[in-house]
């Protein structure tokens, strides 16, 4: 799983359920997560879905209502043909109707692990069920993961920023921005070399442990900030400027913690062994949420350059 949350939500009257999602991408978001609503409007919606042969992680939860009206099947209908093709899928099914029929309707078609809601009370029993999905995933090893993967997304973002902006630049620009880059590695690795030489004492094992990357994440970052500056047309570069420097003063000492940070208890609450960080919910929740800001303003920094990405 990542920061995104998808639904697929199968409802044949979409605007009778606009307060119940706006309730839910509210609280979804307030979780650390970024929702994302998929609408199927019936059976024959559910059954195109379905032949497209989604994959596993397309949908995190499937929300289906009894009544689909006329649109060639029931919910029961629907429910049956999408858990064929995700029989491990956290799925909801609801109606007006008493929770007993739609218990009645599921087990005829022979659909398991299936909650059942009523609709008057929708919003709330859906958030039930998502509260203890995400439960499973807020602990310090899940969010550790989460962040990772987005920020080596991230990484590859402004890769291809500098990509696409070191094209654009003149023979000489590109020469010395390359040179500047260049130039920064070779210090690093003539200074690792000095510390190479101190440590080839067998006694030093243990500090020679450490390893380094030749173009880091930090690199990458203070790269898009110099090229940033070259860019005096740009819509938003100021914005933008800020957007990347904020993030790598944010997130660069988060990732290095998470990669790197050994965990520990003390006290009953985990901490980072020899940095002295208490981890809890609350923490890990903000780090989400500030991540999830960041990738939408990083990508907002690309479609500035240009670049384009497939979801959007």
């Amino acid at each position: 799983m990542n920061l995104d949350f998808k639904i697929l939500w199968v409802e044949d009257q979409p605007d009778a359920i606009v307060e119940d999602s706006v309730y839910l991408e509210s609280e979804i978001r307030d979780l650390g997560f970024e929702p994302i609503i998929i609408a199927a409007t019936g059976y024959d919606k559910v059954s195109e879905l379905m032949n497209n042969q989604p994959k596993d992680d397309d949908y995190d939860l499937i929300l289906v209502d009894y009544d689909l009206g006329a649109s060639g099947g029931k919910g029961d209908d629907a429910a049956r043909q999408i858990r064929d093709k995700f029989p491990h899928r956290e799925m909801v099914f609801y109606s007006g109707q008493s929770p007993d029929d739609l218990r009645t309707a599921a087990a005829n078609k022979q659909i398991d692990g299936v909650y059942f809601a009523h609709r008057p009370s929708l919003a709330d029993d859906v958030f039930s069920v998502i509260e203890n999905m995400l439960r499973k995933v807020i602990d310090l090893s899940h969010t550790r993961g989460i962040i990772m993967a987005e920020t080596s997304e991230l990484d590859h973002c402004i890769e291809q920023c500098l990509d696409f902006s070191f094209e654009e630049l003149t023979d000489d620009r590109k020469k010395a921005f390359h040179d500047r880059i260049v130039e920064v590695i070779r210090m690093r690795y003539e200074e690792q070399q000095k510390n190479l030489e101190s440590l080839t004492n067998h006694e030093k094992f243990a500090e020679l442990l450490g390893s380094s990357h030749l173009m880091t994440s930090l690199d990458k970052t203070r790269a898009m900030l110099r090229n940033l500056k070259s860019y005096t047309q740009m819509p938003n570069k100021t914005a933008h400027h800020d957007t990347v420097e904020n993030y790598q003063n944010n997130f660069h000492n988060i990732r290095n913690l998470l990669a790197h940070g050994t965990v520990t208890k003390k006290d009953g609450h985990k901490i980072f062994k020899g940095q002295g960080e208490e981890l809890n919910e609350e923490v890990m929740r903000n780090w989400r949420i500030n991540l999830m800001g960041y990738r939408q303003q990083i990508k907002a920094v690309a479609n500035d350059f240009g670049i384009i990405f497939e979801d959007e």
